[in-house]
């Protein structure tokens, strides 16, 4: 839960996305509509995944206390440089005009 560099991400967050944990960064989580369906891309260590992290992307269509859903999520691996893969996250965008969308990453 340390965050040795105070950029706002722990050290977990930073070595399960790839990150230098003494770099002042920040992972790059884009989100993009195509058509019905909402397209959010994040990287994963390599190392993390070896270590038994687990990656999952989740949404819901309110910031209300409550779960959130990973209903209707496929994940395809879009590259792999030997240590860090970029994953893209396809959802549906839903119906209510709005969508709100989170990597949880746990070990």
């Amino acid at each position: 839960a340390f965050d040795g560099n105070n950029d706002g991400e722990n050290n977990f967050l930073e070595f399960s996305t790839g990150q230098n944990p003494n770099a002042a960064t920040i992972t790059a989580t884009p989100l993009v509509r195509n058509g019905a369906n909402l397209e959010f891309t994040y990287t994963r260590s390599k190392a993390a995944l070896a270590d038994g992290v687990i990656f999952t992307v989740e949404w819901s269509d309110t910031m209300a206390a409550g779960p959130w859903s990973a209903t209707g999520v496929t994940q395809q691996l879009l590259t792999d440089n030997g240590t860090v893969q970029t994953v893209k996250a396809t959802l549906p965008a839903g119906t209510g005009g709005r969508r709100f969308v989170h990597l949880t990453v746990i070990r």
